[in-house]
């Protein structure tokens, strides 16, 4: 079932994260910070990449897909890192600090951490994916 239908889950995900940051930035008038602007650069493709791929009915999108989730993944973990340890890594953004929390859900859910957890199920949803493929 998630093999056969696993562009379009990814069309999702990746429609939801770009619209939530999107809705975060532009509508709670929360500034991006670099970090975060990075990884809107990755995330935004994969969901034009999986629209393209299923309006074309290509479904090996996969390369694309988790070279571009992994590359956000490490970011999204950085970013993390610089929340939890401010004094061990240093931000030099002027318009909005990388460790500063500007949203927290239930106490732990930051911005990062919500961009980590689409990467990750991107990510795994695509390794699932080749490990059912013929």
């Amino acid at each position: 079932m998630i093999s056969n239908n696993y562009v379009v889950i990814i069309l999702v995900a990746s429609g939801l994260a770009a619209a939530g940051s999107l809705a975060l930035s532009e509508i709670v008038n929360l500034a991006p910070c670099k970090l975060c602007w990075y990884q809107r650069i990755v995330m935004f493709p994969q969901a034009v990449i999986a629209f393209v791929a299923l309006v074309t009915n290509d479904s090996k999108i996969k390369k694309y897909i988790l070279s571009l989730s992994i590359i956000g993944f490490a970011i999204a973990t950085y970013h993390i890192l610089l929340q939890v340890f401010p004094a061990a890594f240093q931000c030099d953004d002027e318009v909005a600090k990388c460790s500063a929390v500007q949203f927290a859900q239930f106490g732990y859910i930051t911005i990062p951490v919500m961009a980590f957890s689409a990467f990750l199920f991107i990510i795994l949803l695509s390794l699932i994916n080749t490990s059912k493929a013929k």
